[in-house]
């Protein structure tokens, strides 16, 4: 998704030029993103986060997919965290925008153990959870 613009130049134009504070990096996992190559995926990850922890602003690391892959999210996450979970910067979004799946049948579980895998490494960091439809119906959470 846009690769061009996953670099430290951005960041940096994102802050300066926009005021931000902030910048949600949207990791792709289908559509020839994480499942097709998670090197690639990962790395251009990591030249988003740097840039914001150089920059000074927070990055949610968004795993940006409407299908739950509960095992792969979990090994991504980990890895992120042990990484870059001393930054107060780094935010954890684990799973974008859920459609058309339950809250107590498959997000929970989902949450539960990608949330483990992070707490495993990061204890601190904000971790934002989808809720059903676009995370739309945030009162099925509650």
């Amino acid at each position: 998704w846009y690769p061009q613009f996953w670099n430290a130049d951005t960041v940096k134009a994102l802050k300066c030029n926009w005021n931000a504070n902030v910048v949600r990096a949207a990791m792709g996992v289908d559509e020839g993103g994480h499942l097709s190559d998670a090197n690639k995926a990962y790395n251009l990850m990591v030249a988003v986060i740097e840039a914001a922890i150089s920059n000074g602003i927070y990055v949610i690391v968004d795993w940006h997919s409407h299908n739950a892959y509960a095992d792969k999210a979990a090994e991504f996450f980990t890895k992120i965290a042990k990484a870059y979970g001393k930054y107060p910067h780094v935010l954890y979004e684990t799973f974008n925008e859920p459609l058309g799946v339950s809250w107590n049948d498959v997000l929970v579980p989902y949450h539960k153990k990608v949330i483990a895998a992070i707490r495993k490494v990061d204890t601190k960091n904000v971790i934002i959870l989808g809720t059903p439809t676009w995370s739309q119906f945030v009162d099925e959470a509650s």
